[in-house]
């Protein structure tokens, strides 16, 4: 993994605005990391399972004070430390089949908020285990590691050169001192870069679906 410091730096190198005076400032560049970090999320979101209290007689649990920016909730372990693990059902709550008492349980809200358990036979202090789709880490300072790896960093550098030439577009295209022929440049240009994004997400897409279906086939788990 790289921190972003490191990240921002070849993003920078790529750009060729490595050498001081700057032409896009740092605070510019980490947020164009961050939005790298948020578009690849929702292609490759990392699958992560997080442990949660339960409160005796409580059936409907807040997911913000367990989770950080899930996407989707995928299983939920309960009870703990069965060979072979179990699982609740999904099942919407207000499903005609019946709900509170069942092995099941519902999410509401987009993203999910709210986590309904129907089961209630735990004591205060048990725990499920969650499973979820999350984003990945935003790095708060330049030391901070990605979790995105290193391996998918051309995705995150080829994003923020994309929108570093749209950025330079637009600024001329605001310019009544720019020609058209320059503008018409800076936009093919920023046109380009958004090609070259886009067609490397399709190409790490594709291997990344060719590798989930190899290591179904081994009964390996994918994990991001």
């Amino acid at each position: 993994m790289s921190n972003r410091g490191e990240v921002r730096a070849l993003c920078r190198r790529r750009l060729g605005d490595s050498q001081e005076p700057h032409h896009w400032t740092d605070l510019q560049i980490n947020q164009w990391i961050n939005d790298a970090i948020a578009d690849y999320s929702r292609h490759f979101p990392r699958e992560l399972t997080e442990p949660m209290k339960l409160i005796a007689g409580t059936y409907e649990y807040n997911l913000a004070t367990v989770l950080t920016n899930p996407q989707a909730i995928l299983k939920i372990e309960y009870p703990l430390n069965k060979q072979p693990p179990e699982y609740l059902e999904y099942r919407q709550e207000r499903d005609g089949r019946g709900f509170y008492g069942e092995r099941v349980y519902d999410v509401q809200g987009m993203p999910p908020g709210t986590l309904i358990l129907g089961p209630g036979d735990w004591a205060t202090d048990a725990q499920v285990h969650i499973t979820h789709h999350a984003d990945h880490y935003y790095p708060e300072d330049d030391t901070e590691l990605m979790t995105v790896p290193n391996g998918h960093l051309e995705l995150i550098v080829l994003f923020v050169r994309m929108v570093a030439l749209m950025d330079i577009a637009m600024q001329e295209s605001q310019d009544t001192r720019t020609n058209s022929l320059v503008v018409g440049t800076l936009s093919l240009n920023a046109n380009r870069a958004e090609r070259e994004y886009r067609g490397k997400l399709e190409k790490y897409l594709a291997a990344a679906s060719v590798g989930s279906q190899v290591m179904q086939w081994a009964g390996v788990k994918r994990i991001y």
